[in-house]
């Protein structure tokens, strides 16, 4: 198995077989790639690229994750406070 279905897998997985967000970065490689090679750039750029595409959105759902945490924590913290500050 190639890089490419290696990582396309792996991110599939990631995003927990979420229609949407898979057709985004499936998109986003196609994209990467077809530009990559219509600029002539070599084989393992061409690779790069699209691999980069694949994964470019990985930050924006660590941070969404990490955001719902502390949007629970917050909820929980308000309820406390309601009980001991009534």
């Amino acid at each position: 198995m190639n890089k490419e279905n290696i990582v396309k897998r792996k991110m599939i997985a990631f995003d927990h077989g979420d229609p949407k967000r898979i057709q985004h970065f499936l998109k986003v490689a196609s994209f990467a790639n077809m530009i990559a090679i219509e600029e002539g750039l070599d084989d393992e750029i061409v690779e790069r690229v699209t691999l980069a595409g694949y994964v470019h959105d990985i930050g924006i759902i660590v941070a969404e994750s990490q955001l719902a945490m502390m949007m629970h924590y917050v909820s929980v913290l308000a309820l406390l406070l309601d009980i001991i500050i009534p």
